[in-house]
C-alpha cells in the first residue's frame, strides 16, 4: 500500500474499466485519474501546438495514453511491453474505451480531451 495515498489508495487490479483484448491478452482499461487527465490535456496542447509534431509523435502520444489507462490495474506493465500488443486497430478501440470511461473526448488520433 502507497504511503502517500494511505489505506484507501488506488488497488490495482481491482479498479472497473472497459475489458480489452490487446495481442491476443485480455486487460481492463481503468478509467484515467483526474490528474492523469489534466496531464493528457497538458501534452495534447503541447502535441497539438507543435508544427512539427510527426504522426510517430501522436502515436508515441496514443500509446502513453493506454499505458496510463492500464497501469491502473497492471502497475508493472511498461511501454516496451505494451507496444507489441498495439495494432492500427486495437489502439483505436482502447483510446475510445478510455475516452468514454473517463468522460474525455477524442480530438485526433492519440489526442484526449475532456468534454463530451
Amino acid at each position: 500500500m502507497s504511503e502517500v495515498n494511505g489505506k484507501y489508495g488506488p488497488r490495482p487490479g481491482h479498479i472497473p474499466g472497459v475489458p480489452i483484448n490487446l495481442g491476443g491478452n485480455d486487460f481492463v482499461l481503468a478509467p484515467l485519474t483526474l490528474a492523469m487527465a489534466r496531464e493528457i490535456e497538458r501534452r495534447g496542447e503541447a502535441l497539438r501546438a507543435n508544427a512539427e509534431a510527426t504522426q510517430d509523435d501522436h502515436i508515441a502520444f496514443g500509446q502513453w495514453i493506454v499505458l496510463q489507462s492500464l497501469q491502473r490495474n497492471y502497475p508493472d506493465i511498461t511501454a516496451e511491453e505494451l507496444a507489441p500488443l498495439l495494432d492500427s486497430a486495437n489502439i483505436e478501440e482502447a483510446q475510445a474505451a478510455i475516452a468514454g470511461t473517463s468522460g474525455l473526448r477524442r480530438v485526433k488520433p492519440g489526442e484526449l480531451t475532456p468534454g463530451g
